[in-house]
């Protein structure tokens, strides 16, 4: 299956890694779906910086009301 997506590089690394953001039809932030749908956790460190930060502190949170106990203390204590 092949998808249209854009990327938005925010910054580089030290190692020249591209650091920013990848979509999905122009709107849908994929970090921030993979948080919401409970794939990905936050590195706040990181995550701070971009604009977006909000969004994924929000999914973050919608998905600890999801999830059962026991996962969900995994993943929203950190």
């Amino acid at each position: 299956m092949q998808r249209e997506v854009e990327f938005e590089v925010e910054a580089t690394d030290k190692s020249g890694g591209f650091i920013g953001a990848l979509y999905l039809n122009k709107t849908e932030n994929v970090a921030v779906e993979l948080v919401r749908a409970g794939l990905a956790t936050i590195h706040s460190f990181s995550a701070d910086s971009f604009p977006w930060a909000r969004q994924l502190y929000d999914a973050e949170v919608s998905i600890c009301h999801c999830l059962d106990c026991w996962t969900a203390m995994s993943i929203c204590i950190n």
